[in-house]
């Protein structure tokens, strides 16, 4: 994710909206205040294969970036500058049961992982 002051001729830059490249992922766009925008852009591609857990302290801004430009392309994407960036990968599990003695529930936002 990027949350940046965009520089592009790309048309819809201030308006919700998706984009998918067939080889490149996809992009979802939503404006922000103070002329910001946030980014959520899929990497498809990492130096890790076979299902390895990514080393996240290779990506940084540029590495998203340049995700999102060739999600984007033909357009033009830089930024003048950038508030905030993150990048996360998903994960998914299955839990052996979601309730402890029919008394707990878990459901919802109480299931969600984080690292």
């Amino acid at each position: 994710m990027l949350d940046i002051i965009p520089i592009t001729d790309f048309p819809d830059i201030r308006m919700r909206c998706a984009i998918h490249s067939a080889e490149s992922g996809s992009l979802m766009v939503i404006p922000r205040e103070n002329g910001l925008v946030r980014l959520y852009i899929q990497l498809t591609t990492t130096n890790q294969s076979g299902g390895k857990k990514v080393d996240r302290s290779t990506i940084n801004p540029d590495v998203i970036l340049a995700s999102a430009q060739k999600i984007l392309h033909p357009y033009k994407l830089a930024y003048r500058y950038c508030d905030w960036w993150t990048a996360y990968q998903i994960g998914q599990r299955v839990g052996d049961n979601f309730s402890l003695g029919e008394r707990i529930f878990l459901a919802g936002d109480a299931v969600h992982t984080h690292r």
